[in-house]
């Protein structure tokens, strides 16, 4: 903790997953894993800068997925994984170098898993593509808007070989293993804006009128409740069981 050298940041909301391999040794063995985290904490943090971890989660080849970057899993903290393109993506980083040798299986499992999970919280289409400001790269100068696909490759965006052509090739299998997993789960909580079509409608109807305390904002609906502050980021949907276990403790007073 004490190499922490910086302030977390969060973007307004996810909008994509960024593949990146670490190019690092693949002969690594499980009880190895936590050393070589800690070699890369102090890398990331110390060396290059950028006062920790940069990406927000890595996978070693075993499947074990790992917190990297601080700010909260669940959240929107803004990594440093993709410069020009860290804004509003969550970095996973498959521990090895998949440009030398194939990727386990396991791994891509692990990978898959926690992009479903990442995007069933903020509504993202494994399938789809997206629209993201380049913070200025050696593909893209800074302000240009560049669509991708909602899961990418960090050679989608910089000249580099990372993820890797072993673990590039793998892009397509990972979006469809995403699909499949958020097809069979019913996320409880998603992020939306206000603007989004169709998002009364997909609530329901009002259930009383708004209420506000412990500066936040939010409505009851049919099918959920909209919650809305400047300390919440945005504007969260809160659903079923949870929902539920929300309204018993004290709804927004307890935040």
């Amino acid at each position: 903790e004490k190499l922490m050298g910086w302030t977390p940041q969060y973007a307004s909301t996810i909008k994509a997953a960024t593949l990146h391999h670490t190019a690092g040794s693949n002969n690594y063995t499980a009880d190895q894993v936590p050393a070589i985290l800690r070699s890369t904490y102090t890398y990331h943090a110390k060396s290059l800068g950028w006062g920790d971890i940069g990406y927000n989660v890595l996978v070693d080849k075993f499947g074990r997925l790992w917190e990297g970057r601080k700010g909260g899993l669940a959240s929107t903290v803004i990594g440093a994984h993709a410069g020009g393109f860290n804004t509003g993506t969550f970095g996973v980083s498959m521990m090895g170098n998949y440009d030398v040798v194939a990727t386990p299986q396991p791994m891509i499992d692990s990978v898959a898993a926690i992009i479903a999970w990442k995007f069933s919280l903020y509504g993202v289409d494994p399938r789809g593509t997206t629209t993201l400001t380049s913070g200025g790269t050696d593909k893209y100068a800074a302000g240009a808007r560049v669509t991708l696909p909602t899961v990418f490759g960090h050679r989608d965006t910089k000249s580099t070989a990372c993820p890797g052509r072993y673990g590039y090739a793998r892009l397509g299998e990972i979006r469809d293993k995403v699909a499949a997993r958020m097809a069979n789960t019913k996320s409880p909580i998603a992020t939306r804006y206000d603007s989004d079509a169709g998002l009364r409608a997909w609530l329901g109807a009002p259930v009383g009128g708004e209420q506000s305390a412990a500066g936040v904002t939010w409505q009851v609906y049919a099918n959920g409740a909209r919650l809305y502050s400047s300390p919440l980021g945005g504007v969260r949907l809160v659903l079923g069981g949870i929902l539920d276990r929300y309204l018993a403790a004290g709804g927004p007073a307890v935040l």
